[in-house]
């Protein structure tokens, strides 16, 4: 429960954080909304009901957060002329 807790905190940094780039954060909204709307395309697994929806949503929440790190470790070094 604590894990679910931690990525859903550092996947809402990640989605608010500006150095992520808008596709990967347009692809993990399509594919949170495509997870949890009431068209169910994929059907939901006998004897789980919402359950592997919210684990479906808990592996598209870590993936964003595992792609985003990518561009949050990421340091800008870019220079003014007052700087040299």
């Amino acid at each position: 429960m604590l894990a679910l807790r931690r990525v859903a905190f550092q996947g809402l940094a990640a989605f608010t954080d500006c150095r992520v780039p808008g596709r990967l954060k347009l692809a993990a909204l399509a594919a949170m909304l495509f997870v949890i709307s009431p068209f169910d395309v994929l059907g939901d697994i006998p004897m789980f009901g919402a359950i592997d929806d919210a684990g479906l949503l808990m592996l598209v929440l870590m993936w964003f957060t595992r792609a985003s790190k990518r561009y949050q470790n990421t340091i800008d070094i870019s220079f003014d002329r007052h700087d040299i």
